[in-house]
């Protein structure tokens, strides 16, 4: 019999879960990843702005990306330059009823209601969330 490493059972855990909510007729939650980029010897480019998050700021010394490769792009140029940059990767889910961006615990809390009842995405991530969904649908209805 052979060993199986953590990896591997983390791996088979999580096909499991996501087995086990098809099964009660939950859809599970597709994790996201956001990147934020702090450099130390070069100032972030102007290119990588258009490409920013724009939920959250971002200055000369970092910027925050959804794309991973961008990320390691950024941080690549700032190495050679002499730099120690870093790269953070936070788990970040967006509410579907109000639109706001949710970031580490707060995200995997929505992920959990996402996922914990077959019209879960429909129910609100806090106490606020019901006025900002009305003030955005609002907002869109005045749009059109």
């Amino acid at each position: 019999m052979a060993a199986t490493t953590y990896r591997q059972r983390q791996r088979a855990s999580r096909i499991e879960r996501r087995r086990d909510l098809r099964s009660a007729g939950r859809t599970p939650a597709h994790v996201l990843y956001i990147y934020r980029v702090d450099t130390t010897v070069i100032a972030i480019p102007d290119w990588a702005f258009e490409k920013a998050i724009p939920d959250l700021t971002s200055t000369r010394d970092y910027v925050w990306l959804a794309d991973r490769q961008l990320a390691r792009h950024i941080w690549k140029m700032d190495r050679n330059e002499g730099g120690s940059p870093q790269i953070t990767r936070t788990e970040a889910r967006r509410c579907q009823m109000c639109g706001m961006l949710r970031l580490n615990l707060l995200a995997e809390s929505r992920r959990t209601i996402d996922e914990s009842a077959a019209d879960g995405r429909e129910l609100p991530c806090g106490p606020d969330c019901l006025v900002r969904y009305h003030q955005r649908r609002e907002l869109a209805h005045c749009a059109k």
